[in-house]
């Protein structure tokens, strides 16, 4: 019975990996705002069961990032530049390889 019960929470955690990974794509078209994602992340991330420290800790900061990247004023996109659109793009590369890394160990479990 325990192992069902692992199998089922594996089966869960793949499942939430999959949905952030959707998230990921939504706000790379523009059909999620980076704020919405961001908290779509955050509420996905407190559902995963099994998470290291350092993972969560990094994966945190990467949405932190995105966070400010959806508050920042029109003013502040211009300042920024070419810088803006670079900054989105690596932090949004940075999750999602956080999340396939998260999805790869919980294969390996």
């Amino acid at each position: 019975m325990a192992e069902f019960k692992f199998a089922a929470t594996l089966d869960e955690s793949c499942r939430i990996l999959q949905l952030m990974l959707a998230d990921l794509l939504a706000m790379r078209s523009g059909a999620s705002s980076f704020l919405q994602g961001a908290d779509r992340l955050l509420l996905l991330r407190d559902c995963l069961t099994r998470v290291d420290d350092s993972w969560d800790e990094q994966f945190t900061a990467q949405v932190a990032t995105i966070e400010s990247i959806g508050l920042a004023s029109a003013e502040q996109r211009v300042q920024l530049g070419d810088k803006y659109a670079a900054l989105i793009a690596s932090t949004l590369d940075s999750i999602e390889g956080l999340i396939v890394r998260q999805l790869k160990d919980a294969a390996h479990r």
